[in-house]
């Protein structure tokens, strides 16, 4: 299984979403969120680990 965690920049968990079949590929709906900076971790099925982040 796959997930994708989205933490504000207070560090604050404000999405998390596992994922049975990932295609390397995916979409948020961030629109109702506030501006700020957001770090994303997404981990594969085979554990990997991927950070990156985002100014909304």
């Amino acid at each position: 299984m796959s997930s994708v965690e989205v933490y504000s920049s207070d560090g604050r968990l404000v999405k998390k979403e596992d994922f049975r079949d990932f295609r390397n590929s995916f979409e948020l709906d961030v629109s109702a969120w506030p501006e700020g900076l957001y770090f994303v971790k997404v981990r594969d099925t085979e554990g990997k680990l991927s950070i990156s982040n985002f100014i909304k």
